[in-house]
């Protein structure tokens, strides 16, 4: 095989140009492709034979730069003479070009062989002059059009202002060919909803997405910036949505910077969300200027929202239209996701004025579950009724039970479970309207010591059936 190949190296002609004919590339051909012709010799004889050809184009006739390689298999050298059509695609502008040539038989197979020298690829009298437009003068080109009439490219819709292109007279269109705005990308249906107020870009597809990517580096990255100015084109404010690593932020000021500006809100990776606070450790953490909060020893680590201000007020206001004003539901869910149990706190009206009430139950609204306890606008509280009449109106209507158990045991000398007052009226009072058992309007009970069931500073008196036993009167 080394031997073969080396008598295919003895006597290598190449010619090269363009073939006439050829269907690789003619003369006015408008691809970057030709013909290579050559012809082989072994031993002093044409070859005839199957040959594996290897391509390798340079910018030097030794060493240098590799341009572009291609390869041609399984070629027909009928008595020495080949044809190859090769495309190394455009890079003929007038530099010097190497071409280098390796060999092999295609029945062989193995290492190419190199043909030395490399050849210099010469132009053929056309190309040589394709290769004066470089250089020619404006006035030198026949039936150019009338805007190139005076020799100056300065004519046509777009203009140029060094190294900017800049249009002045109307909109600018991407796949339309009827623009609307300043610049409109897309050929969807507009209606004219669609452009109330009038604007300056717009984008109209099928998806309409807008991509702002930037490199990873410290400080704000993708930024969108809406900035006023005077009429003077100064600077008056400036709001900016701007990626900051693994921050979404937004700040506000007159900086020009979106970083140069006080941060308003910020979104981190984990959903926690910001007010006033560039670091959110909740999922909702609002923080007011001049406040400064130590949340590892004042906050429960469990907490989702944080409010940090001089006075904290939360208001919910509710207009006199709903059937339920503002409400706080406290709701628990089982491991499935389904609830468990709700209280709820709410301001509602009812036929004797306006209610705070307490309910709770298992229905998703607070309204229709029990209410527990309510609160009228006169200061009456009631449990186990929504129309309190007293200032504390305590009912049961099960059939046993204690509606109010007042204990005290504590040690001191005078303990008591519950004292009632009044400079008018009664300061306890009790009735039981059951026709049936033994019911108590007022039960006292005390056991040990100098106690006393009921004890009564001044006169006593009953009304109805009387029954009293006395074992230690003490006045």
């Amino acid at each position: 095989m080394r031997v073969m190949m080396k008598r295919l190296m003895i006597g290598v002609a190449g010619v090269l140009g363009l073939a006439l004919g050829t269907t690789q590339a003619g003369v006015f051909g408008d691809g970057t492709g030709f013909t290579y012709q050559g012809r082989l010799e072994s031993n002093g004889a044409p070859l005839t034979d199957n040959v594996d050809f290897r391509f390798r184009l340079y910018d030097q006739p030794t060493g240098g730069g590799l341009v572009g390689s291609l390869t041609s298999s399984n070629v027909p050298v009928e008595g020495g003479v080949f044809a190859v059509g090769l495309d190394f695609g455009p890079v003929f502008y007038g530099a010097q070009r190497y071409l280098e040539i390796g060999v092999r038989l295609t029945s062989v197979g193995g290492t190419y062989q190199t043909l030395t020298p490399r050849q210099l690829i010469e132009p053929t009298p056309t190309a040589q002059f394709a290769m004066t437009a470089g250089t020619m003068d404006w006035f030198n080109l026949t039936s150019v059009p009338g805007d190139f009439a005076d020799g100056v490219d300065d004519e046509g819709p777009w203009q140029l202002n060094g190294f900017r292109t800049y249009y002045n007279n109307g909109n600018v269109g991407i796949f339309t060919t009827s623009p609307q705005t300043a610049l409109h990308i897309g050929n969807g249906p507009v209606g004219s909803p669609l452009l109330t107020p009038p604007s300056d870009l717009l984008i109209r597809t099928s998806s309409a997405v807008v991509e702002l990517i930037s490199d990873d580096h410290t400080g704000p990255g993708s930024t969108i910036s809406f900035k006023r100015a005077d009429g003077a084109g100064n600077l008056l404010d400036h709001w900016a949505l701007f990626q900051d690593e693994s921050f979404f932020r937004m700040s506000y000021g007159s900086g020009v910077g979106p970083d140069f500006n006080p941060v308003m809100l910020t979104l981190n990776r984990f959903g926690d969300l910001g007010l006033g606070v560039e670091e959110p450790e909740f999922k909702l953490h609002l923080v007011d200027n001049g406040v400064s909060v130590n949340t590892g020893s004042v906050v429960n680590g469990n907490t989702d929202l944080l409010i940090a201000s001089q006075d904290s007020i939360i208001e919910l206001v509710s207009t006199d239209q709903g059937g339920v004003g503002s409400t706080i539901s406290f709701k628990e869910l089982d491991g499935s996701g389904n609830l468990r149990d709700h209280w709820g706190i709410m301001r509602t009206t009812g036929p004797f004025g306006s209610f705070l009430q307490f309910t709770f139950g298992t229905n998703p609204a607070a309204s229709s579950n029990p209410v527990m306890m309510s609160m009228r606008s006169s200061g009456a509280i009631g449990m186990g009724t929504t129309a309190p009449s007293a200032r504390l109106d305590v009912r049961r209507t099960d059939a046993n039970g204690t509606a109010i158990a007042g204990v005290n045991t504590g040690s001191g000398t005078v303990n008591v479970g519950v004292l009632g007052t009044s400079n008018q009226g009664y300061g306890v009072y009790g009735e039981a309207t059951s026709t049936g058992g033994t019911n108590y309007g007022v039960l006292g009970r005390a056991d040990g010591g100098a106690s006393y069931g009921v004890f009564a500073m001044g006169r006593l008196a009953a009304s109805g059936t009387k029954s009293f036993v006395i074992d230690h009167p003490t006045r």
